[in-house]
């Protein structure tokens, strides 16, 4: 296991882990812009300091399909669903119309 190379996700997610978990510095461009029209740490955005404190979350993508993809599958999906329960529902109603035929 020691020896054991990580595979490029492992890798990933271990970079990306450490920089999300550190604080941001003067040296980043847009949090040094923040500070010099006011902004301090853990206050709240815009002019009267009703906005979010915390950053919007970051949504990672880790498949190779596209910004879509997903909603289009799940589309689908209950699509699918839609017609069997209408597939179902005719071959109940056939059945009844032929029980109805038989008596």
């Amino acid at each position: 296991m020691k020896n054991r190379q990580k595979s490029l996700k492992e890798v990933e997610k271990e970079r990306r882990d450490t920089v999300l978990n550190d604080p941001l510095s003067n040296e980043n461009k847009g949090f040094a812009l923040l500070q010099k029209m006011g902004y301090k740490t853990g206050q709240a955005l815009g002019k009267q300091g009703h906005g979010i404190v915390e950053p919007i979350p970051l949504n990672i993508k880790t498949g190779r399909s596209g910004i879509g993809h997903d909603e289009m599958k799940k589309r689908k999906a209950e699509e699918n669903l839609e017609n069997y329960r209408q597939k179902i529902s005719m071959q109940k109603r056939a059945e009844e119309r032929a029980a109805d035929d038989f008596r």
